[in-house]
Parts: structure tokens; sequence; C-alpha cells
């Protein structure tokens, strides 16, 4: 009786190419009917194809693979929640954020989109001639495909 491997020389290949094995970035992982990809800590640059391929009854190559997308979360890198113009001058409130995919950014006042004379930068937005006006609540919103947040001044 001759006894046959169901499955031999399965390995997992990454986005760029590289074998994964090891304990740095994915790891690979199995049990005796499944075999997988764990992530403890994925970033951005783990994004990519990941292929699987083994060898069948020791005869037939067998491949897959899993186009795998991990998203950075929206945070705020520059947003303080107290900032100060003066009155009758041009001034910046500042708002920048990060995320992959990039976050937009919509500021409103009183619920409504702001006037004109304030013009929206990619970190803040400008105030020409302030007045006293301005002091009300401002809201930066941020968002993107998978998430939503808001800061209030």
């Amino acid at each position: 009786m001759q006894t046959t491997q169901i499955s031999s020389e399965r390995k997992w290949v990454g986005p760029k190419g590289d074998l994964v094995e090891g304990s740095s970035g994915p790891i690979e992982s199995r049990s005796f009917k499944s075999w997988w990809l764990m992530f403890s800590e994925p970033t951005t640059e783990d994004s990519g194809s990941y292929n699987c391929s083994a060898v069948y009854d020791n005869i037939d190559p067998l491949n897959t693979g899993v186009q795998l997308v991990f998203y950075q979360d929206i945070t705020w890198e520059y947003c303080p929640t107290k900032q100060a113009l003066v009155i009758q001058t041009d001034g910046k409130i500042g708002c920048r954020v990060s995320a992959n995919p990039p976050a937009a950014i919509t500021w409103q006042k009183d619920s409504q989109i702001l006037p004109d004379r304030y013009i929206i930068e990619n970190d803040g937005i400008k105030v020409t001639g302030a007045t006293s006006e301005v002091k009300e609540n401002i809201l930066c919103e941020k968002w993107s495909s998978r998430l939503e947040s808001s800061k209030n001044w």
C-alpha cells in the first residue's frame, strides 16, 4: 500500500515577491486542514497580492491568491481645539489630517459650508479680515470611504 501526501511544498509569497516566513510582517499559520496568514500589526505597506502555492499528490501544482488592502485610520495630526485670530487681520485656523486613502476635509460654521471669504487649504483655512463672528464654532470634518470624524473649535 502506497501512502500519498495530500499537499506538499506549500508556501505564501508576498506582494514584493518575498517568501512569507518567520516572525516579521505576516506570519503563516497552519492546522491539519487549513493554512492562513496572520498580521499582528499590519500597515499600508503590507497591502498587495499574496499568493499561495502547493503541490497536490506530489504531482499537480496548485496556486491561488488574495488581494489585501490595509487602510491607515484617519488621525488628526495638527488640529488644536483652541486657536486664536486677531480681529481685522488675516489669520489661519489649522487642521491637518492623515489617512490612507487620503481623507477629504470639509469645513462648516453653524452647520453651513463656509462662505467664500474663507480660503480652504490642505492644512487649514485662511481667514481674511477676521471679525468677531469667526469666534463661533467652526467644524472641521474629515472623512474617507471608511471612516468619519469631526472636531469643533
